[in-house]
C-alpha cells in the first residue's frame, strides 16, 4: 500500500533569498546590542533599589 503513495506536491529544497540574509545579519547586531542596553539598565534599576534602601 506504501508503495502505492505518490505525493501530490514535489519535494523542493528551500533556500533563503539573498535578502532575507542580510536581513537576518541585521537582526541578530540589533538584538544583541538591545540585550546588552536592557542589561545595563537593569544593573543601574538594582543598584538604586540597594542605594535607596540603606
Amino acid at each position: 500500500m506504501l508503495k502505492l503513495y505518490q505525493p501530490v506536491v514535489k519535494q523542493q529544497e528551500i533556500k533563503p533569498e539573498p535578502s532575507q540574509a542580510s536581513h537576518m545579519a541585521n537582526l541578530r547586531q540589533v538584538t544583541g546590542v538591545t540585550s546588552k542596553q536592557i542589561s545595563e539598565a537593569m544593573k543601574l534599576e538594582l543598584e538604586l533599589c540597594v542605594v535607596e534602601k540603606l
